[in-house]
C-alpha cells in the first residue's frame, strides 16, 4: 500500500511540474509574442513634397509639373513629373510627389497634351511638406498662378476650356506668379 500511495503522490508531483512548466512556457510565449507585435512599426511613409490637384478631367490625358530648385532656377523638363490622370466624370484627386530630396523653389502645372481634352473643372489645388500644407479652393487658383493663353478660364464654373488656337506646341499651363514661391518657403520652413 506505502508503494502505491508513494506511486500516487509521486505522479501527483510530476503531473503539478508538467502543469507548472506547460503554463510557465505558454506565459513566456505569450510575453514573447506581445514584444514582437510591440516592436513592430507600420511602414512610415516617405516624406515628400506633394502637389495635389483635386479636378474632373472627363478625358485620358497625361499631365505634368514642372519645378525650379536652388541649383536650377528655370523650368527645365529634366526637373519634372509626367502623371497619367484617367478622365472620369467625377472629381478625383491628381497627386504628384516629387522625389524625396527635392524641395521646390517654384512649380509650374501643365495641365496635359490631349489636344481633344474638353473643359476641366479645378476645385482645389494644395501644396503638402510632413505636417504643413497650403491650399487654394476653385477660383482662389488666381490668387498664385497665371492661366497659360492655351486656357479659357471661367471664373464663374472654376472651368478650364484648352484650346490650341494657332500655336504650333499645345501647351496648357498654369504659371506661377511670384507670390507662390512665398507660399512654398513658408511650408518647407
Amino acid at each position: 500500500k506505502k508503494s502505491i500511495i508513494l506511486l500516487k503522490n509521486n505522479l501527483k508531483m510530476k503531473s503539478k511540474f508538467i502543469i507548472a512548466c506547460l503554463l510557465f512556457t505558454v506565459t513566456l510565449i505569450s510575453c514573447k509574442e506581445e514584444k514582437t507585435v510591440e516592436e513592430v512599426k507600420p511602414d512610415e511613409k516617405p516624406k515628400t513634397f506633394d502637389v495635389t490637384l483635386n479636378m474632373v478631367v472627363n478625358q485620358d490625358d497625361n499631365f505634368q509639373i514642372f519645378y525650379t530648385d536652388e541649383s536650377t532656377p528655370e523650368f527645365d523638363e529634366k526637373k519634372s513629373l509626367w502623371l497619367p490622370v484617367k478622365g472620369s466624370p467625377n472629381a478625383q484627386d491628381i497627386v504628384f510627389s516629387l522625389p524625396e530630396d527635392v524641395i521646390p523653389s517654384n512649380l509650374r502645372i501643365d495641365l496635359g497634351n490631349n489636344e481633344k481634352q474638353v473643359a476641366m473643372k479645378l476645385n482645389n489645388f494644395k501644396m503638402s511638406y510632413f505636417d504643413k500644407s497650403y491650399e487654394l479652393k476653385d477660383t482662389l487658383i488666381l490668387k498664385n498662378f497665371v492661366i497659360g493663353d492655351q486656357l479659357k478660364y471661367d471664373k464663374a464654373t472654376s472651368t478650364l476650356t484648352p484650346n490650341k488656337g494657332t500655336a504650333s506646341i499645345y501647351d496648357p499651363l498654369l504659371f506661377p506668379q511670384d507670390n507662390l514661391k512665398e507660399e512654398i518657403e513658408k511650408i518647407v520652413k
